[in-house]
């Protein structure tokens, strides 16, 4: 079962990585999580871990980041 929070923090981290970044140890969790269900998938880049969106998050355009509005 998913809680909004955890929700929250999936979506989070599937749109940091969407583009592929070089893997951030704190996300690692997550990360594992998101590759088991095809949304994330791993890759090397200059000796360095990075992750990208796998066959099932490029179903997906990428998510939108909210804009803050400024007064």
């Amino acid at each position: 079962m998913c809680t909004k929070k955890n929700g929250k923090e999936l979506m989070r981290i599937f749109t940091k990585y969407y583009s592929g970044c070089h893997v951030d140890e704190s996300d690692s969790e997550i990360l594992e999580t998101l590759s088991m269900i095809e949304y994330l998938e791993y890759y090397a880049d200059g000796g360095e871990l990075c992750a990208r969106a796998g066959p099932i998050g490029r179903l997906f355009k990428k998510p939108r980041v909210p804009r803050i509005s400024r007064a």
